[in-house]
């Protein structure tokens, strides 16, 4: 026990008893902030990092297996039945061939993770995509719509979505641009769009880097320029999409 004297010396303001104790408690303090922050650097390299494991894009394309239907395919994750909105996003390679499934592979982690439904036509056409978009909310019990697609299969995305906009509810173009012709209804035009291209990617940007933005005046986009990426699937950007998504589902 300290001695009445001592008490009394540790309430005299100032005193040395004081200031040792205010500075253990100030030290303390910033020792509880430092590991915060350090904390939450590594949460965010680990989530948002290429190399992060909390990223899917750090981790190889998963092996899945499809559901067949007649005239589409689809890979339906356990989380697709527990999820609060039934999300459907509907993945477009850039042309014919056996790429649907490559395609599927890259979305299937995000798929796992936020409970969305993946779907594709195989070798897609225009009539197609409409018969498969006319008909899925029914078919597959999905309250939301999503197009996306690489390349050439990004820029069949936003045609999609902009010419059938009751049956679409955002679209996700890849290493492509949208394109706001005049017969885009203003209701289209109001629909979400979230444009993902590398800066090195000359096609999607043109010679001069403007091509996807003055293709795209009037419509409600959103641009996501990678930095240093070409032609190329932005798997680094997987987790951005599942974020959008999951905030434009009204």
């Amino acid at each position: 026990m300290p001695t009445p004297d001592e008490i009394s010396s540790m309430m005299v303001p100032n005193s040395p008893e004081r200031r040792s104790a205010r500075k253990g408690i100030l030290a303390a303090i910033f020792i509880l902030l430092v590991l915060m922050l350090v904390g939450g650097a590594v949460y965010a390299w680990l989530r948002y990092s290429p190399w992060g494991s909390l990223n899917p894009a750090a981790l190889p394309p998963k092996e899945i297996t499809l559901e067949v239907k007649s005239t589409y395919e689809l890979y339906r994750p356990d989380s697709f039945e527990k999820a609060d909105v039934k999300r459907l996003v509907l993945v477009l390679p850039p042309g014919e061939g056996d790429e649907d499934m490559t395609y599927l592979r890259y979305w299937a982690r995000v798929a796992d993770q936020n409970g969305y439904l993946l779907a594709a036509v195989p070798d897609w056409t225009g009539e197609k995509i409409a018969s498969f978009l006319q008909g899925v909310r029914t078919a597959e019990g999905v309250e939301r719509v999503y197009t996306t697609g690489f390349s050439n299969g990004g820029y069949m995305s936003c045609t999609a979505g902009l010419t059938m906009p009751d049956l679409v509810d955002g679209m996700i173009p890849m290493a492509a641009f949208c394109m706001a012709s005049e017969a885009v209804s203003e209701g289209a035009k109001a629909k979400p769009i979230y444009n993902i291209i590398g800066s090195k990617d000359s096609w999607a940007l043109g010679d001069d880097g403007r091509l996807a933005e003055e293709m795209s005046q009037g419509l409600n986009i959103e641009f996501n320029i990678v930095p240093g990426l070409g032609h190329a699937f932005p798997h680094s950007e997987m987790g951005k999409v599942a974020a959008w998504i999951n905030a434009h589902w009204r």
